[in-house]
């Protein structure tokens, strides 16, 4: 049946339009106040500590010149940009002109950043990118860091959530530190952050989880080259750490070390040409672990290193190609490795061998 009265329709259609249109906000701008060409930190602070709440926008193909940090310290407060301007056209680009940590966010609820990418300078850069710090619900989405010594701490957090967060050319202790201090950093979420670009690094940790760290989970993240992948750590020991679809390569350390902490879970990993063990649960860590669908290929000694541990379930390993170390006798090299007080492992299923068409000579 044909709508009787279909400019009645349209005319309420159009006016709903109208109506959304005009509804929406106009939000703040920083603007070059001092007329020099550039906007500065504190033409951006002066936005957000002018605000109750809300979003402060920073357009694209503007000069932000940062020359101390951006701070935000009241609730639900959110910087947005127009994207990184890596994939796409301009992009909202802080560059820090100092040896400053570029953007905190602390003692609040609520509040984030997001589409924007920062740029230190290199080696002159010796502390964060950003800070989280004694928030609830902060939040990183769609940012690109890149040439800072470290990218991103989260300290004494409750709930925040890092998305789609690309770190480049690191050079400091981390990318990602994840811990408490004299308080609990508690249900973290971390999802397609990646760290890559740092050729030949032999001091970078791509995330550090812990002390008093409790509940994390990583998902849908890749990390490249540098010391390490992912390293939990500290007293007390980081609990309840999930990573699915993990994926680490050419580390010139190990891609997974559990120092302390327990209820370690990992599922769908993929490991690639570590120079070192590839996954190693030392003495410290308590147990339990439960790892599911580990891809282990390369290794340059063990696959899998269980020195420590209680109730460690694997599932479905392919580990293999493993023992390419040429000083290693061919007795030396295991798949997986168990350490003697190691008590209650279960390996179900899954293959562990040389792999793979370079695994003929595989040491293991």
């Amino acid at each position: 049946m044909k709508n009787p009265l279909p400019g009645l329709a349209c005319g309420l259609a159009c006016l709903a339009l109208i109506t959304s249109a005009a509804a929406q906000p106009v939000w703040p701008t920083p603007v070059d106040a001092n007329t020099n060409g550039q906007i500065d930190s504190a033409e951006i602070q002066a936005v957000i500590n002018a605000i109750t709440s809300g979003i402060v926008f920073l357009p694209a193909n503007q000069t932000y010149r940062i020359d101390v940090p951006v701070t935000i310290a009241k609730d639900n407060v959110i910087l947005v940009g127009e994207g990184h301007g890596v994939s796409t056209a301009g992009g909202t680009v802080f560059k820090l002109v100092a040896d400053i940590e570029g953007i905190v966010i602390s003692n609040c609820t609520g509040s984030g950043v997001r589409d924007m990418s920062i740029v230190a300078p290199g080696g002159a850069h010796t502390t964060n990118a950003i800070r989280l710090a004694n928030c609830t619900d902060p939040f990183l989405t769609n940012l690109r860091l890149t040439n800072a010594y470290n990218g991103v701490e989260v300290v004494n957090c409750s709930d925040p959530v890092l998305t789609d967060i690309a770190l480049r050319a690191q050079t400091g202790a981390y990318g990602f530190k994840i811990w408490g201090d004299g308080a609990t950093t508690t249900d973290v979420e971390l999802t397609r952050v990646s760290g890559a670009g740092v050729s030949g690094n032999t001091t970078t940790e791509w995330m550090i989880v812990g002390p008093a760290v409790d509940g994390l989970t990583l998902q849908s993240s890749r990390f490249v080259g540098s010391w390490r992948g992912l390293r939990l750590t500290g007293s007390p020991g980081p609990t309840d750490v999930t990573t699915i679809r993990y994926g680490s390569d050419n580390q010139v350390g190990e891609s997974v070390v559990a120092e302390s902490g327990g209820g370690l879970t990992m599922i769908n990993s993929w490991i690639g040409q570590p120079d070192e063990s590839a996954v190693i649960l030392e003495s410290g860590f308590a147990g339990p672990a439960n790892l599911t669908n580990l891809r282990i290929r390369g290794a340059y000694q063990h696959g899998l290193q269980i020195d420590g541990g209680d109730a460690i379930n694997i599932w479905n390993p392919l580990i293999g190609a493993n023992g390419t170390d040429p000083t290693a006798g061919t007795t030396t090299i295991a798949g997986i490795r168990l350490a003697s007080g190691v008590t209650d492992v279960r390996v179900i299923g899954g293959r562990v061998g040389p792999l793979y068409s370079q695994g003929g000579g595989a040491k293991q």
